[in-house]
């Protein structure tokens, strides 16, 4: 069975096999339609629904790395056919929603949360999804708010007992209707309402901000001759920063507006914006929490002031935490988790971009052949070492007030030096790590002994906001304490717990122990 697509033109004619889920181009004269007799003598032939799913993988997305417009490469579908077509094997996947489809293919898509291949030969039992993640092949994704809904629907319905479920599933048999009831008729005129819009903006709608300090409190309009003057967020359900990049900034005549131009987005990959920021700026000072268990953000600009019209001991504590050029300064906030293995990394880089500013010789590193090509393959393996691992959403936690846009805050027995020395000759200066006491899992446990505290396997309340899982990828929302206790006793939730637990036995820690500017 097939339905026709679109007519192609020279007798043929794109069709869609309802029953296998392919789309081909067929000659005309290979067509038959169904005819009435046929229907007569095989009605099934119409009554069942077409056999093929359209499906996908829950929780992931085209890796920005390997693709910036978000697409699937060729190596990528090889591999994903490869996988699943093995002779003689067994494909099993678990549902974790239902949603209308927007391929046109079919009306619903179903979105899978695990997809199994059993191998033939070896027995062997192949997770899709993992086997993409761990070849780098993909990444972690935010499902959509209807993807999500529809998941947290179906394991309310899950969670009913026998009885229950048989009460659902019999709603509509006449024994269970109220009796003696007079039919009732639809008026029509209250079918037809009229409502206000408001235009011409979309919610979905990107707003711009500017990042540096003195144009954080003026309003950034697109240049209206840019393609990006109106954007439209692709991923509504995706909590994390989404960055901008403009070649040029203008400032309106009345000093209440910026005019960017030459604008280009940076993939949407968590965490790119800020990392960038730490690679390119001339001075960086990372920020950490309260309670020092995480790194929360930074300061980036051309460092504190260091020149006085005063003796050195006349100045106060405050006046040395002022910025050089405090119009131009940047506090950033994290909302991925960021370690000291990341600022390492980042040093790496800058380190890199140190070597071919400096000269040998009095000749230009950057022009010196060996010397360029070392560099870029340096820069390149840590490139991909930092964009590569896996980022998990973190609330964005702010400074106390007075803090934000200083410089010194840092105290001497919390920083960990480069071990990099004359750092004036540089350009950019390496970024001291902070000396964080407590572990990577550890912090994960504390927030999931929180959230366990407020599940409830009855309770429909709504939460103050919705909750996260820390433990699980694909940053499911969690809105009601029920929500919570049915994934905290789902089985993908048990097995990510057992390793944290297993970790934080052990005393695994994710932060690295010293920040070097090594190769």
């Amino acid at each position: 069975r097939a339905r026709i697509n679109s007519i192609s033109g020279g007798g043929m004619v794109n069709v869609f096999f309802i029953d296998y889920g392919n789309v081909v181009p067929v000659a005309t004269v290979s067509l038959r339609k169904i005819s009435v007799s046929l229907i007569r003598d095989f009605p099934e032939i119409v009554k069942i629904p077409g056999l093929a799913l359209e499906c996908s993988l829950a929780s992931i997305q085209p890796s920005k790395i390997r693709n910036g417009k978000g697409l699937w490469d060729e190596e990528v579908v090889e591999r994903f056919k490869q996988l699943l077509m093995q002779e003689g094997s067994r494909v099993e996947g678990k549902i974790f929603s239902v949603t209308k489809s927007g391929s046109g293919h079919s009306k619903f898509v179903v979105s899978l949360d695990n997809l199994e291949v059993t191998m033939a030969s070896t027995m062997e039992v192949v997770e899709v999804k993992k086997a993409l993640l761990r070849d780098k092949l993909a990444e972690t994704a935010v499902e959509s708010f209807l993807s999500q809904q529809n998941h947290r629907e179906r394991m309310r319905y899950a969670a009913y007992n026998e009885a229950m479920q048989k009460h659902l599933n019999n709603y509509t048999r006449s024994d269970m209707q109220t009796p003696n009831m007079k039919p009732l008729k639809e008026d029509k005129s209250k079918l037809i309402m009229r409502t206000p819009l408001n235009g011409p903006f979309s919610p979905l709608e990107h707003k711009v901000l500017c990042a540096y300090r003195h144009g954080a409190g003026k309003l950034a309009n697109v240049d209206p001759e840019s393609v990006n003057h109106v954007m439209l967020d692709q991923a509504p359900s995706d909590p994390h920063d989404h960055w901008m990049v403009a070649a040029h900034v203008g400032i309106s005549p009345s000093s209440e507006t910026l005019l960017v131009r030459n604008t280009s987005w940076l993939p949407a990959r968590p965490g790119l914006g800020a990392l960038s920021t730490m690679i390119f700026a001339p001075q960086v000072e990372v920020r950490h929490n309260a309670n020092k268990s995480r790194l929360t953000g930074f300061i980036a600009g051309l460092g504190p002031k260091t020149t006085w019209d005063k003796p050195e001991e006349e100045i106060t504590k405050v006046e040395r935490t002022l910025a050089f050029y405090p119009e131009h300064d940047m506090e950033v906030k994290f909302d991925i988790d960021v370690t000291n293995q990341d600022i390492n990394t980042v040093n790496k880089l800058r380190y890199w971009v140190n070597q071919m500013l400096s000269t040998e010789d009095h000749i230009m590193c950057l022009t010196q052949p060996k010397k360029l090509d070392l560099a870029q393959k340096g820069i390149k393996r840590n490139l991909e070492d930092l964009l590569d691992r896996e980022r998990k959403y973190e609330e964005k936690v702010p400074l106390p007030a007075g803090h934000e846009y200083r410089w010194n805050m840092l105290k001497a027995g919390m920083r960990m030096q480069s071990q990099l020395g004359e750092q004036d000759k540089n350009v950019y200066k390496m970024i001291d790590g902070v000396r964080v006491t407590m572990e990577d899992s550890k912090v994960v446990m504390e927030k999931l002994v929180t959230l366990y505290s407020r599940a409830n396997e009855t309770s429909l309340t709504p939460l103050a906001s919705s909750e996260v899982c820390p433990a699980c990828p694909g940053q499911l929302m969690m809105s009601t304490p029920r929500d919570i206790w049915h994934h905290f006793h789902s089985k993908q939730h048990k097995v990510e717990e057992d390793k944290l637990v297993q970790a934080s036995e052990k005393g695994a820690s994710s932060y690295a122990g010293s920040v070097t500017s090594g190769r």
